[in-house]
């Protein structure tokens, strides 16, 4: 997917050289650097850290993503804790017609499909299957 220079150097300087404070009631912390991740809350976030995840999951060799989430569920339950495939969703991401991308195979963790979703809120912000970068910017 080529990037527009305009568009590369607005999240870039979104992702860069960004400092953070905390506020816990009147009392407001240093401000402190920080050197990776997307700004927790912000509206690009969620569809940046997905597009990053989408790139690295389509572009695996097949059956990672399944070993990746079996690997989970192993951990899961060493710990007791249960992973619920019902709550789990999966979801294509791309800037291009989802009719023209091959359908990975459904995943399964705990030993249930994991469905396939178009839409799917997280954090509080919708997030769809195709990539609309002037809907997003417009939410600014």
């Amino acid at each position: 997917m080529a990037i527009r220079r305009p568009l590369w150097l607005t999240v870039r300087s979104y992702l860069t050289d960004r400092v953070q404070r905390i506020q816990w009631g009147s009392c407001i912390s240093e401000p402190y650097a920080i050197p990776s991740g997307v700004p927790q809350g912000g509206l690009l976030s969620p569809l940046l850290f997905v597009i990053c995840i989408n790139k690295l999951l389509m572009g695996s060799l097949p059956g990672l993503t399944q070993k990746a989430l079996d690997s989970v569920a192993d951990w899961g339950q060493e710990f007791s804790l249960t992973m619920n495939g019902a709550k789990t969703k999966d979801m294509v991401i791309s800037a291009r017609r989802q009719d023209n991308i091959p359908s990975p195979p459904s995943p399964i963790i705990s030993g249930q499909n994991i469905s396939r979703v178009t839409t799917f809120k997280l954090l509080g912000h919708k997030i769809g299957s195709a990539v609309r970068v002037k809907t997003a910017a417009a939410k600014m």
